[in-house]
């Protein structure tokens, strides 16, 4: 049976995609927050398992336990 061999462009694209996207990605690990808004810290919630929003921009929490949180 013939041995396949891999196409020269294939391997050099297994090794620039993960060397760009560590160097588009912030060095900190977090996203910025979009120009016009601030990032701030509310609560902390146990075992989230789902999150939705309200009509008026309320964000729902559920956890495990099955408690809502507004």
């Amino acid at each position: 049976m013939a041995t396949r061999r891999t196409p020269i462009s294939a391997l050099i694209a297994v090794a620039i995609v993960p060397l760009s996207i560590a160097l588009v990605a912030p060095s900190n690990g977090q996203a910025a927050p979009p120009t016009g808004f601030t990032d701030s810290f509310v609560t902390s919630v146990s075992g989230p398992t789902d999150v939705d929003w309200t009509p008026d921009g309320r964000m729902l929490i559920i956890n495990k336990a099955g408690q809502v949180r507004v």
